[in-house]
C-alpha cells in the first residue's frame, strides 16, 4: 500500500492525468495507492492525518508514504489565505515530526515532495483592497526548507519546485490558470520525478520488485480453484458460497449455478435456494371445496 499525503497538490493528483493516478495505474495488482491529500491543509493540520491512515490500514501494510506540503504554509500572513500561514521554522519542525512518527511505526520508504512554484499575483479581497497570494520568493524558501529536512532526516525527495521551473513558459505550460496548481504536463513531470526517486533510491518497491496481488487467471485451476487458493494462503478458505459448497459433489460443479439436475438438488438446503413452484390455481386450491371444481 502506498499513501500519498499532502494538500491540494496531492488531492488533485487523482484527477485525470494526475501524478497519483499515474502511479496507481502503474502499480495496479502490485500496490493499492491511497490519496490522503486535502486541499487547504498545512503541516500543522497534516500532523493529524498520519494517525488516521495508520489506524485505518495498519502501518505494517504501508510500503511508501509521500509528504507534499508547503503550498499553504507559505501563504503570506497578511494576504489571501493568511490564516493558513505557518512560519518557516514551524514548517520544518512539523515535517521532521511527521518523518519521525512514520519511522517509529516501521515505515521506512518516505519521500518528501516540495511545493511547486507559483505565479505572483494580487487578489482583491471582499473589502475591496488588494492582497497577495503566496509569492514565488516565499515558495522558494519553503521548497528549499523541505529539501533540507529530507536531507537531514535521510529520506529522498522530489524537487517539484525546480522540476516545474525547467519548463519553457512554466507559468502557463506547467501551471493551471490559478497559477498554483499543475497542468497535465506539470503532473507528468512530477510523476516522472517521483518514479526516478523510487527506481533509484527505493528499489525494494520498484515495479519489478513487488509481486502481483493474486495469481494470473491462467495459474488458477479453473475446475478446482480451491486447490490453488488454499495452497496460496496456506489454509482452507471458507468462500461463503452456500451450504452445498462443502459437499464432495460441489467440487464437480463449482463453476455452475445450482440446477435441479445436480445430485444435491434434493437436499433440504437446496430447497431454500429455489423460488416457489408456480401454480395456476389460487390460494384455495388445497381446500376440500376445490376438489368439486377440479375439472374446470
Amino acid at each position: 500500500m502506498f499513501v500519498l499525503v499532502g494538500d491540494s497538490i496531492t488531492e488533485f493528483s487523482f484527477e485525470e492525468g494526475g501524478w497519483g493516478i499515474q502511479l496507481a495505474e502503474l502499480y495496479k495488482r502490485k500496490a493499492d495507492v491511497i490519496n490522503r491529500g486535502f486541499g487547504g491543509y498545512n503541516t500543522r493540520m497534516g500532523l493529524f492525518v498520519l494517525d488516521e491512515f495508520m489506524n485505518s490500514f495498519g502501518a505494517g501494510r504501508i510500503k511508501l508514504v509521500t509528504l507534499c506540503f508547503g503550498a499553504n504554509d507559505a501563504s503570506s500572513p497578511n494576504g489571501i489565505g493568511g490564516y493558513l500561514h505557518v512560519s518557516l521554522s514551524e514548517f520544518k519542525a512539523n515535517l521532521e515530526a511527521m518523518i519521525k512518527k512514520l519511522k517509529s511505526k516501521g515505515i521506512r520508504n518516505i519521500v518528501i515532495m516540495t511545493p511547486p512554484p507559483v505565479v505572483d499575483r494580487m487578489v482583491r479581497k471582499s473589502d475591496g483592497t488588494l492582497a497577495p497570494t503566496p509569492t514565488q520568493a516565499d515558495m522558494k524558501q519553503y521548497a528549499a526548507a523541505a529539501m533540507g529536512v529530507a536531507s537531514q532526516q535521510g529520506v529522498p525527495s522530489v524537487d517539484v519546485f525546480n522540476i516545474i521551473l525547467k519548463f519553457k513558459n512554466w507559468q502557463t505550460a506547467a501551471l493551471s490558470g490559478d497559477g498554483r496548481h499543475l497542468t497535465y504536463l506539470g503532473q507528468k513531470a512530477v510523476y516522472d520525478g517521483l518514479m526516478y526517486v523510487i527506481n533509484n533510491n527505493l528499489r525494494s518497491i520498484s515495479i519489478g520488485s513487488l509481486p502481483n496481488h493474486m495469481p494470473n487467471y491462467r495459474e488458477v485451476d479453473a475446475r478446482y480453484p480451491a486447490d490453488t487458493f488454499n495452497s496460496l494462503y496456506g489454509y482452507k478458505i471458507n468462500t461463503g458460497a452456500g451450504p452445498w459448497s462443502s459437499t464432495p459433489e460441489y467440487s464437480s460443479y463449482s463453476g455452475y449455478w445450482p440446477s435441479a439436475n445436480l445430485p444435491w438438488s434434493s437436499t433440504p438446503e437446496y430447497s431454500l435456494l429455489l423460488p416457489p413452484a408456480p401454480t395456476q390455481a389460487g390460494p384455495w386450491s388445497s381446500t376440500p371445496e376445490y376438489s368439486s371444481y377440479s375439472s374446470y
